[in-house]
């Protein structure tokens, strides 16, 4: 089997581009027999493998469990792991293999603007530029339709956005700008 770096570095720098979190696994040493070569990457996401192999089988399903696990705890930290094929992995071929696994885990600002006029508009275009995740919400589809389209962006129209507060991320930052006082003051109380 052979590993394309390229590939590897291009959907690295997409899950990087997302702000998502990810963890790179790598295949740094085999003792007797294994399915992959040294070298050989794959690359894991909440959703599953997004790319590339560490050897299909059992070895890549305790591959990605285990990276499951790291992402859970929300931390960026690299760990060096052996794992006995017989005894950790229940495989019935002799041998060894060590993965390094590099956790990314991305903290990227989540921030919910409310109202989708011509301020918020230009700040929308402007954060997109910067680590974080983007909320849109308004009462005006033609508005959020005027906002670029972007993997960071998400646009929601709401009858009544004030409801939407508390699904927000707890760590999200609010910004507070519709069509005026009025619309703005449900949401504040929601918010405090």
């Amino acid at each position: 089997m052979t590993h394309n770096i390229v590939d590897h570095h291009r959907l690295v720098q997409k899950l990087l581009d997302q702000g998502e979190s990810f963890v790179t696994v790598t295949l740094v040493n085999i003792r007797g027999s294994a399915p992959q070569v040294i070298g050989a990457k794959a690359v894991v996401t909440r959703s599953g493998i997004e790319g590339g192999t560490v050897g299909g089988g059992k070895i890549e399903a305790a591959a990605i469990e285990y990276a499951l696990e790291l992402l859970a705890n929300e931390k960026q930290h690299a760990e060096l792991v052996t794992w006995n094929l017989q005894t950790d992995i229940g495989m019935t071929c002799g041998g060894e293999v060590k993965l390094f696994f590099d956790v990314y885990a991305q903290a990227a600002w989540p921030i919910v603007i409310f109202g989708a006029g011509h301020i918020a508009q230009a700040l929308v275009r402007l954060l997109l530029n910067l680590d974080c995740l983007i909320t849109c919400i308004d009462t005006r589809s033609d508005w959020l339709g005027k906002l670029p389209d972007d993997s960071k962006l998400k646009k929601i129209c709401a009858d009544n956005p004030s409801e939407l507060v508390g699904i927000q991320p707890g760590n999200a930052y609010f910004v507070l700008m519709s069509k005026g006082h009025a619309t703005d003051l449900p949401v504040l109380v929601e918010i405090l």
